[in-house]
């Protein structure tokens, strides 16, 4: 039996056990494209194909020149048998046999010792192992020298020439030694953004909403004889008792299809044209120039033996480039889903009841035809529900019969069609599911919408469209509206939004998830999105917007609801007025000391705070203070201060005024306020010196008062008059410092 294998190219040819009989080529031979290889046993070389829908290209290897009559049989003395037709290897293979007999192993004994070494060619059957003894010539292994150089060329057809026949007799033939033909690959170039290789979900998907096989394996019974195999065929490779492999290995320019027989079949002698495979190809867009080519990938190309060693004498043949004409692009689809609401009428006619709450209508009828082809209603549309169900036009109408593993509803539907994921037959429940429209058009374009595994096809195919549906039942329908307070705001300050969701169903829950704000206004929003908390039907939560720019506005503010797996979406909005208002300030003063003395400084402080209720910032700005000074306020919060330094210049109260000016601050009013300082004369010392210190009775002395000024700040010259006791008054007057007065005592 064949079994598909997702193999790598290295492995697309396998060695297979030892054979109980071996084969050969007929002659050097060559491998062609057939541009209208449409069957497993179409043998016509084709090189070009005008086609508009679905086509298939295929491999032929041409064996048809066998050896001709009379053509000479050469010798080769190096050429030795060993019989060796069971699987066990014995210690040697010494035989009684004298003579060769299908199934034995024949090398070419390069140094004529009778014992097979690495690396000595194996004309038939699989190498034994290294230092096999036994080997021994029969005259009768011969070859024909299709090279024509006098020697043997590994690849050369080796016959055994009975009762000593010398050339190649005029009727009946000779039994063929080798080479064996146990397998063969080859693999076609293409442009994949024209073509892509079908798909073939028919054989193991269990889906047969398919287009049809990819590969289809040639040959026949009757056209390629067995030598002394166990198992018949021929080359038929998927001929029925066929032992073989099939492997497929696919790359974005190229596929390759590679076929290897399996014990206890024997090998093929290929003397005629004989298809290996075809393969289906679905045509995805036009070219400009309305043509493309396929091209046999020769170092793909291999006929390989018993070892999988590929067997020289084969080669491209003169065709190996087919050039296709495409007459039109293929059809294009394109549906929408939209779940119907519960218990509606339209699910009745499909599953004999009234729409569940996940049931959905597919609309496919947007889907086209190219050119003047066309897509019959309703036989050109094939639905693939992706939940194991299907309406396709395959069935009889009305309803589909169930195969095992795989549901059909009712058929035939056309271009629109129902499906309740919840129906008693066929439904698979909530879930997400790949539906996919297949689209077929009269000239038989198409493509296929799921691959070898079931699984659905998400490519360039323009004829069929995948649409990821989530299944689930619908969500409560929702409502939300929008708040803020207060309701006009100023440049700077901020207002606080809150959003209420509620559940407007008729068994309503509690909103969950988040709420998220935005503003047609530029401005910061803070808290945004928020998460919803709430009781019974109704939730809320809050962000504070804080707008910017110079020019009064309104903004609309928009909460969009998130839903959640029970809650639709919904969203609300609020008419929110932006003025330019400014702040009111207070502006206070302090200053220390709070008393001083005449021309001693004090250092006041002003402190400039916006009152508002909301939204307050710091003021920025310049603060004049009187009697003077003036300092630039800096600060953060909502206050700002500076400082300056005030020298009293008379004694008494001195009234301290801090003006607050905004200048560039246009968010903030001017404001001032006032303090009261004390002043002080400055404080003094005086003191007294008589010369002389000592006189008598009647003598007199010269007394010197000296005052000095004791006080903080600048000093000034004390003046005015000193008094002395007994005797006298004096005016004061400065010599150098400090300040003294002289005054005779008698």
């Amino acid at each position: 039996m064949l079994v598909l294998s997702a193999s790598l190219v290295s492995t697309l040819l396998t060695p297979i056990p030892p054979a109980r009989a071996t084969g050969g080529l007929a002659s050097v031979s060559s491998v062609q494209l057939d541009a209208q290889s449409a069957s497993q046993t179409d043998t016509a070389v084709v090189g070009t194909l005008t086609t508009a829908a679905t086509f298939r290209v295929g491999a032929v290897v041409s064996g048809g020149a066998n050896p001709s009559p009379s053509q000479a049989l050469s010798t080769d003395t190096l050429f030795k048998f060993c019989v060796f037709i069971t699987t066990t290897v014995p210690p040697g293979c010494s035989t009684t046999a004298i003579v060769w007999a299908a199934g034995a192993i024949v090398i070419r004994d390069v140094n004529n010792d009778g014992v097979y070494q690495t690396g000595e060619p194996v004309v038939a059957g699989s190498a034994p192992p290294t230092a096999t003894a036994g080997f021994r010539a029969d005259p009768n292994i011969k070859f024909i020298d299709s090279s024509g150089n006098g020697a043997y060329d590994f690849g050369e057809t080796v016959v055994y020439a009975t009762g000593g026949v010398t050339a190649w007799p005029t009727t009946g033939s000779l039994p063929f030694i080798g080479p064996s033909v146990f397998g063969w690959q080859f693999g076609i170039n293409y442009d994949p953004s024209v073509l892509v290789p079908q798909a073939d979900p028919t054989s193991t998907s269990g889906y047969p909403d398919g287009a049809g096989s990819t590969i289809l394996l040639g040959g026949g019974l009757a056209l390629c004889p067995i030598y002394g195999g166990a198992a018949a065929g021929g080359c038929n490779w998927n001929g029925a008792g066929t032992q073989g492999l099939i492997a497929i290995a696919q790359r974005p320019t190229e596929i390759i299809v590679g076929f290897t027989y399996l014990a206890p079949h024997g090998p093929a002698l290929i003397n005629t044209n004989t298809l290996l495979a075809n393969i289906a190809f679905e045509i995805i867009s036009r070219p400009t120039s309305g043509t493309t080519t396929l091209s046999l990938n020769v170092p793909d190309l291999k006929l390989v033996d018993i070892n999988a060693v590929p067997i020289p004498l084969y080669v491209a043949g003169s065709i190996s480039t087919d050039i296709v004409t495409i007459t039109n692009n293929p059809p294009t689809a394109s549906f929408a889903a939209t779940q119907l609401p519960p218990g509606d009428a339209s699910c009745t006619p499909i599953t004999g009841l009234p729409c569940s709450n996940i049931a959905f209508r597919f609309d496919g009828s947007a889907s086209a035809a190219s050119g003047t082809a066309t897509i019959a209603n309703p036989t050109g549309y094939f639905w693939d529900f992706g939940d194991g169900t299907q309406d396709s036009s395959s069935a009889a109408a009305n309803l589909c019969p169930t195969p095992t593993g795989f549901a059909y509803l009712t058929c035939n539907q056309g271009p629109i069609a129902i499906h309740d994921f919840d129906a008693t037959v066929g439904g698979a429940g909530p879930g997400t599911y790949d539906v996919t429209l297949r689209v077929v058009d009269n000239a038989g374009a198409t493509g296929s919408a799921r691959d070898t595994n079931g699984a659905t096809i998400i490519n360039a195919q323009p004829s069929h469209m995948v649409l990821s549906v989530i299944v689930a039942a619908p969500a409560n329908p929702t409502t939300t509206s929008v708040s803020c307070a207060p309701s006009s705001v100023a440049f700077a300050a901020s207002t606080t939004c809150t959003a209420t969701v509620t559940d407007t169903s008729a068994t309503p829950t509690l909103p969950s998830r988040t709420v998220a704000f935005t503003s047609s206004g530029t401005g910061t929003l803070t808290g945004s999105p928020c998460t919803l908390t709430g009781t019974v039907a109704s939730a809320t939560c809050s962000a504070t917007f804080s707008p910017t720019g110079t020019i009064a506005r309104t903004d609309t503010i928009t909460a969009t609801y998130s839903g959640d797996t029970g809650h639709a979406t919904s969203s609300g909005t609020f008419s929110l007025t932006v003025t330019t208002g400014v702040h009111s300030t207070t502006t206070t003063v302090s200053c220390t000391p709070s008393t001083v003395a005449i021309n001693q400084a004090t250092s006041c402080t002003a402190m400039v705070s916006d009152t508002s209720t909301t939204g307050a910032t710091a003021p920025t700005g310049t603060v004049n203070l009187t009697p003077s000074g003036s300092c630039t306020l800096s600060g953060t919060g909502s206050s700002a201060t500076c400082s300056a330094s005030i020298t009293p210049t008379a004694a008494g109260s001195l009234s301290v005024t801090a003006t607050y000016v905004p200048g560039t601050d246009t968010t903030h009013s001017a404001s001032s306020g006032t303090t009261t300082v004390t002043v002080t004369t400055r404080s003094t010392t005086t003191s007294v010196a008589c010369n002389p210190s000592t006189v008598v009775i009647g003598e007199a002395t010269s007394c010197t008062a000296t005052v000095t000024d004791t006080a903080s700040g600048t000093s000034s010259t004390p003046t005015a008059t000193a008094t002395f006791t007994p005797g006298g008054t004096c005016t004061l007057a400065t010599e150098e410092t400090p300040l003294i007065v002289q005054v005779p005592v008698q």
